[in-house]
């Protein structure tokens, strides 16, 4: 069956549709276009495609004519039927399927080849988060063009792969002297600066503190000018110069004893920030935290974002403490004003030379949202596998479109978006432009519009409240649509979690989620 996971392509919006273990559970199950046979319950996301679903027993299972999935479905039996000739036995169809099969009385026989399963239990939600079935890897970093470096025990050894030699590069020991979690290596191989005392910012910004190890030494390095809570730190990629960011502001050392120079001095938090993005480059442009690059080593390339004009979002943040706190930063929405970005030329060996140039168009390929494909072979053990393992659940993942043919028993919206207008102007207006240019998009898009068709639905809201991403403020807004309308509706909060519900709440939330899953399907 190995032939199932030729993917299948949308010919209506270019997204291929990997098929594996997914697609084999159906044809196990003989769940063929128009055949009348008892299903499982199926999630389902849909793009351009409506999937008509009975509850009852033996409901007619059938595709739109022009859905992608019928002519997958199709592909899957030819594949079934060129399968390698491998002993077969018979397939585990359940006990209504073959009462159906009796009383029917049909002709259609499924083809299936299937190998002896020797499993005694399911895949089960215990096992999506703990650590008995995983599939091994090897860490390792390349720093020259046959050796790379290799983490074990906590000591990282170096691999010659044309001597074969193998030796300790740092002792697990020099790593507990700063209580570093990571480490970088200069061009050289003659310092290495280890990191602690991270603190995450945003989805990839944090601060460090970095302490310098000199290799001929056996030693670190006392660096009182490089302060803790760096937000960068970059070797330069030949010798060992070095640039960082702190507090906004952008300093160069052309050598790990040299002293520190600032190079910039207008950084203020939420409204200048050098060598660095501010919230929605990083989200949406850079998808990194770095804005600062030395190529060659002699030049210093950094980026100036001016957030002056953008206006601010505001949050709270509960922690622990009698009073909440406040999170404010800028934020720019549809229509309003944006960052003011510069680009800046830095030559470390002439401080009077800095150049200013015109930020250029940004040309190459990336990740976006609307018709965006991304196709994979890689078989997952998590949540999905779960649910069609136990609990016996079809998981089909699409582009997020619809027709809202209201054929949906079971909804759950994480972190959703409930209008345009209060997410960030980069994304937004990339596929919508300014509200004064597509306003009638704007407002027929939204979701709060349509709250009193989630009458004849069960559905879960769920929010973490300190999400920097999607506001909660969309949920909030949803959720007063749904009162308004009297929609019944279950939600749940994270309190202090961002939009990837890290920690204790990533556990929590798909637990949950399969609760309501189990209770809707009942």
């Amino acid at each position: 069956m190995a032939g199932l996971r030729k993917p299948i392509q949308n010919q209506n919006c270019g997204v291929p549709l990997g098929w594996g273990k997914i697609g084999k559970e159906v044809h196990r199950q003989g769940l063929y276009h128009s055949q009348q046979l008892p299903v499982p319950h199926i999630i389902v996301t849909l793009s351009r495609t409506e999937l008509l679903r009975k509850e009852s027993a033996g409901a007619e299972f059938r595709w739109h004519p022009n859905a992608v999935i019928a002519r997958a479905f199709k592909r899957l039996k030819a594949l079934s039927a060129s399968a390698d000739h491998r002993k077969r036995t018979s397939p585990p169809f359940s006990n209504e399927y073959r009462q159906y099969k009796k009383s029917a009385n049909a002709n259609f026989e499924p083809h299936v080849s299937e190998e002896k399963v020797t499993a005694q239990r399911t895949f089960t939600l215990s096992d999506v988060f703990n650590s008995s079935i995983r599939a091994r890897s090897y860490n390792m970093r390349w720093i020259s063009d046959p050796e790379y470096l290799h983490e074990k025990d906590g000591s990282i050894f170096l691999h010659n792969l044309i001597t074969g030699n193998n030796s300790e590069f740092l002792s697990s020991i020099t790593f507990d002297q700063v209580a570093a979690y990571d480490y970088v290596v200069s061009a050289d191989q003659k310092y290495v600066a280890f990191k602690s005392n991270w603190t995450k910012i945003w989805r990839h910004s944090f601060t460090a503190s970095y302490s310098l190890y000199d290799f001929a030494g056996s030693t670190f390095l006392s660096t009182p000018d490089i302060p803790h809570q760096v937000h960068l730190f970059a070797w330069a990629p030949t010798g060992n110069k070095m640039a960082f960011v702190w507090e906004n502001d952008v300093y160069v050392k052309t050598s790990p004893t040299a002293k520190a120079i600032q190079v910039t001095s207008n950084g203020k938090h939420n409204k200048i920030l050098n060598g660095i993005p501010d919230w929605v480059y990083e989200e949406e442009m850079f998808s990194s935290y770095e804005a600062m690059w030395l190529p060659g080593g002699k030049y210093l390339a950094y980026a100036e974002f001016n957030d002056t004009l953008v206006q601010n979002i505001e949050y709270s943040w509960y922690g622990k403490e009698q009073y909440p706190d406040t999170v404010i930063f800028p934020y720019p929405t549809p229509g309003t004003p944006k960052p003011v970005v510069k680009l800046f030329v830095y030559d470390i060996t002439n401080i009077s030379n800095i150049t200013e140039v015109v930020v250029p168009a940004s040309v190459g390929a990336r990740y976006a949202g609307p018709c965006s494909q991304k196709a994979d072979f890689r078989y997952r053990l998590g949540w999905a596998a779960y649910l069609a393992s136990t609990e016996k659940v079809i998981v089909a993942s699409f582009d997020g479109q619809g027709a809202g043919s209201g054929v949906f028993k079971c909804g759950m919206a994480v972190a959703p978006v409930s209008k345009w207008d209060y997410y960030d102007t980069i994304y937004t207006e990339r596929y919508m432009n300014q509200p004064s240019e597509n306003l009638e998009f704007y407002n027929n898009s939204t979701v709060t519009a349509r709250a009193k068709n989630f009458k004849s639905v069960q559905c879960l809201l769920v929010h973490g409240t300190a999400d920097d991403n999607v506001h909660f403020q969309q949920a909030a807004q949803i959720s007063a649509a749904l009162v308004e309308e009297q929609v019944d509706f279950e939600a749940m909060w994270y309190t202090d979690k961002d939009h990837g519900h890290d920690g204790s709440a990533n556990q929590h939330v798909y637990t949950h989620m399969s609760h309501f899953l189990q209770s809707c399907f009942a």
